[in-house]
C-alpha cells in the first residue's frame, strides 16, 4: 500500500523520450544512409543485397519506436489500475473497521473484541449464536479483502505478462522485418493483456477493466459503491447481493453488539 505507482509515470515517460530520440536516429539513417542505397549512380548485385539490408535496418529504427511508445502506454495503463484498485482496497478496510472488525497491515481480520465493554465481552462469550455470527462476519469481511487484494496480484501479474509481449518481435506484420523474430516488435499495440486464462468457478477472478472509474459520469462515492458491488456480484455470482447495505458498527449498546457484514454473505467456496 505505500508503493509509490507515480514512478511508473516516469519510467513511461522515459520510454517516450526514448522513442523521439530514436525516431531522429531514423531520420539520420534514412538521409544518410538508406538514401545511398536508392542512388541510381549505384547498381548491380551489391546494390540490390545493400538496399535490402539497408531497409531492413531502417525498419527496425522504426519499429523501435513502436515498441518504446507500446511500453510507455503499458506502464501508464498500469500505474491507472493500480491506482484504482488501490482506492478499491483502502474502501473495503475502512468498511470493514466500520462493521466492528479489525484488519492488520498484512491484510488479517478479526473482530474488534477492544470496543466492547467487559461486560458485552462477558455477553458475547456467553451466547453461542452471537459468537458464531462473529466468526461468519470475520469470514466474509476476509473473503472480501482477499478478494481484493487478489485483484492487485492480477494486476501485476497481466502488466508483467503484457511487458513481455510488447517486446516479442512479430515478423508478420510487414515484408522490411528481416530479423526472424529477433529484433524490435514493429506490430506492438500497447494493449494489457490477461496473464492467465479464467479460473475455476471456485477461485475468485475479476474483471479489473470494469472497477476503472468514469469520471465523466461518476463521482468518488458513487464509482466506490458500484465498483464493490461488482466484486460482491463476481465472487458470489448473485447480482442481487451487491446492492445489500453492511450494518455498520456504532457505539457499544448494553448488549453485544452485531458485527457487521460486508455487502454480501459470500457462499462457502468449494474445497
Amino acid at each position: 500500500m505505500t508503493t509509490d505507482f507515480g514512478l511508473l509515470t516516469t519510467a513511461a515517460t522515459a520510454w517516450d523520450d526514448m522513442a523521439a530520440e530514436l525516431k531522429k536516429v531514423e531520420e539520420r539513417y534514412k538521409s544518410a544512409v538508406l538514401s545511398i542505397a536508392m542512388c541510381s549512380s549505384w547498381a548491380g548485385v551489391s546494390a540490390s543485397a545493400a538496399d535490402r539490408r539497408f531497409v531492413g535496418t531502417h525498419y527496425e529504427y522504426q519499429a523501435a519506436q513502436t515498441q518504446a511508445k507500446a511500453t510507455a502506454k503499458l506502464l501508464r495503463a498500469g500505474r491507472e489500475r493500480f491506482a484504482e484498485l488501490k482506492k478499491i482496497l483502502e474502501s473495503a478496510r475502512t468498511d470493514a473497521v466500520d462493521a466492528g472488525m479489525k484488519v492488520s497491515e498484512q491484510g488479517r481480520v478479526a473482530y474488534d473484541y477492544d470496543r466492547l465493554t467487559s461486560q458485552q465481552r462477558a455477553d458475547l462469550q456467553a451466547d453461542a449464536e452471537a459468537l458464531q455470527s462473529v466468526k461468519e462476519n470475520e469470514t466474509s469481511w476476509a473473503e472480501y479483502i482477499d478478494a481484493c487484494v487478489k485483484s492487485f496480484d492480477e494486476a501485476d501479474k497481466d502488466l508483467k505478462a503484457s511487458l513481455e509481449t510488447v517486446v516479442t518481435d512479430d515478423i508478420s506484420g510487414s515484408a522490411n522485418d528481416m530479423t526472424f523474430g529477433s529484433g524490435f516488435n514493429g506490430q506492438a499495440k500497447g494493449d494489457m493483456i490477461a496473464a492467465a486464462p479464467p479460473s475455476d468457478d471456485d477461485d475468485i477472478s475479476l474483471d479489473l477493466s470494469s472497477l476503472m472509474m468514469d469520471p465523466k459520469t461518476e463521482t468518488l462515492s458513487m464509482w466506490s459503491a458500484r465498483a464493490q458491488g461488482d466484486i460482491v456480484t463476481r465472487i458470489s455470482g448473485n447480482a442481487e447481493w451487491a446492492g445489500s447495505t453492511p450494518v455498520m458498527y456504532r457505539e457499544p449498546s448494553p448488549s453485544p453488539p452485531s458485527p457487521g457484514r460486508p455487502p454480501s454473505r459470500f457462499p462457502a467456496r468449494s474445497p
